[in-house]
């Protein structure tokens, strides 16, 4: 009725259908703000993340990169099961599933090679605690803040 009286757009409100995927405004807010606020610069065609602690877009994407594989902004395929030992990875583009997960992620496989975990394409508690002793912090099989921000400053370094 807004746009009838010209007071506003013709846009259709899309978080009615975000919750089939997982997602809210909350979280796009949030994208939104990481995107604008700086938490990923460009230097020289390399991505340099805020060392937030957070395993969000920003990270996944450089992530992704770093490993070459194929960049979306999403870890695609993760058994649900796993998502209590990866307390700091952002819903909005961590793909947690209940079933049909059994491809995992790409990302994840390469992540794994890196670290010397099993390559099944899940990224849960043995994979985290390798990441961690990778990473040469506390291996605690949560993946928290502390782990996040020492592979985004490990991340920022290459």
């Amino acid at each position: 009725e807004g746009y009838r009286l010209r007071i506003a757009t013709p846009h259709a409100d899309v978080e009615h259908i975000w919750h089939h995927f997982g997602l809210t405004m909350d979280q796009f807010r949030s994208d939104v703000k990481e995107a604008m606020s700086g938490s990923a610069d460009q230097t020289d065609g390399k991505v340099l993340l805020n060392v937030d602690g957070s395993f969000g877009p920003a990270t996944v994407r450089r992530t992704q990169q770093f490993l070459g594989v194929g960049v979306d902004g999403i870890v695609s395929n993760q058994p649900v099961s796993n998502k209590k030992y990866l307390y700091a990875a952002y819903d909005g583009c961590w793909e947690f599933k209940a079933s049909g997960y059994a491809q995992g992620s790409n990302m994840v496989r390469a992540l794994q090679v890196l670290i010397g975990a099993d390559q099944d394409g899940w990224f849960g508690q043995k994979s985290v605690m390798k990441l961690q002793a990778f990473l040469g912090v506390t291996q605690d099989g949560s993946m928290g803040p502390e782990t996040v921000k020492a592979w985004q400053t490990y991340l920022n370094e290459r």
